[in-house]
């Protein structure tokens, strides 16, 4: 009805809101302690692919790892717990539920390739070495 092919869901936007950014325990550590706000990569993996599911002719946007403090410092949000095994984990899933969307097109989004801004990047880094592209490579193929 609104002249669309298809829409793109991105779940951060979910998490920021479900992080209740503005409570007293998070003014307090972001002031006091000098901290951001963390939550934990299993997390946002669960509540994505619950969405995923329940929304299958959504075209899905995923995301290695996210971490928002090199620009916001303790006013940041930082996805914890990352690793090369969840993110292929994940990725498997979401390939599992594009395939049995039964829309022509599978198509997923990753989101934001090489931010580093944002600890948000999909290339080889120190932790890692070539693990996080490695294993979306064998998630798709």
């Amino acid at each position: 009805d609104l002249h669309y092919d298809a829409i793109v869901y991105d779940h951060m936007p979910a998490v920021f809101n479900s992080l209740n950014i503005r409570s007293l325990k998070n003014e307090i550590k972001r002031h006091f302690f000098k901290r951001p706000i963390t939550f934990t990569y299993s997390k946002y993996i669960h509540d994505a692919l619950e969405y995923f599911n329940n929304h299958p002719s959504l075209i899905p946007c995923i995301l290695p790892n996210f971490d928002h403090s090199p620009r916001s410092a303790q006013n940041g949000v930082i996805m914890i717990g990352e690793t090369p095994q969840k993110w292929f984990d994940f990725c498997v899933a979401v390939r599992k539920i594009l395939e049995q969307s039964g829309r022509s097109e599978n198509l997923v989004f990753i989101k934001a390739w090489n931010e580093w801004g944002e600890g948000n990047y999909l290339e080889p880094d120190r932790k890692n070495g070539k693990a996080f592209i490695e294993a979306t490579g064998k998630a798709f193929k």
